[in-house]
């Protein structure tokens, strides 16, 4: 076959071949990045303990705003480092609400994360602040958020605040419900002590024969490689 038969079928291939879908981009679109805040303050029954082991673990009794319209669960995790979960079911689907980056028990609890928000570019921060009061306890939320604050936002976050802690929080701990929930069961750890006890009696040999065709080469140099 010539060079130029070999050409034409080219053209006929690329020509015959059916033409794909076009990808559809949007053009960028920017935006004027805003801010807001507000404080809440609001007096609940019980030691400043007791009422910050009520707003973290399981939170279900309390908070009702959902992604999900019947979420699995719904846990703020007390510690540094610690997420708000909102778990659809037992197979990993969720959202991560916020993360715990103050846990400090009966003082401090303070979220980083979008909460309802989830999507737009906003960095929200809500701390709530706990001080005893004979044999009550204040709370004090203070949020500031910043980013891509729509219209209606402000105040719509400042309702649902002012909604989880007057309308929901408050009649919950009133009402002891707090007192009925079935404690956060912690994460077992993949191998505990014992097991690992029990792996190393039932190999003991294979690590006796592993150890005498590796012996330990001594220290290694430890200064900046060469």
């Amino acid at each position: 076959m010539t060079r130029f038969s070999c050409l034409t079928l080219a053209v006929v291939c690329v020509a015959s071949t059916p033409s794909l879908p076009t990808i559809a981009i949007g053009a960028p679109s920017g935006f004027t990045p805003g801010g807001f805040s507000f404080e809440h303050q609001v007096m609940v029954p019980g030691k400043p303990e007791m009422i910050y082991d009520a707003l973290t673990g399981d939170i279900s009794g309390w908070w009702d705003h959902t992604f999900s319209s019947s979420p699995k669960a719904l846990i703020i995790e007390p510690k540094v480092g610690g997420g708000f979960y909102e778990r659809f079911d037992d197979q990993g689907n969720g959202v991560r609400h916020a993360e715990v980056t103050w846990a400090e028990r009966g003082k401090q609890l303070r979220l980083v994360g979008p909460l309802g928000f989830a999507g737009a570019a906003v960095a929200l921060v809500s701390t709530l602040t706990l001080e005893a009061a004979g044999d009550s306890t204040r709370i004090k939320l203070a949020c500031h958020a910043s980013g891509e604050i729509q219209s209606g936002w402000p105040e719509a976050c400042e309702g649902v605040w002012r909604h989880f802690l007057v309308e929901r929080f408050k009649p919950y701990i009133e009402a002891g419900r707090s007192l009925k929930r079935k404690p956060l069961k912690p994460a077992a750890p993949l191998l505990g002590s014992a097991a690992i006890r029990r792996w190393r009696g039932a190999h003991a040999g294979t690590l006796d024969i592993h150890h005498q065709a590796h012996p330990d080469p001594g220290p290694r140099h430890s200064g900046p490689p060469g």
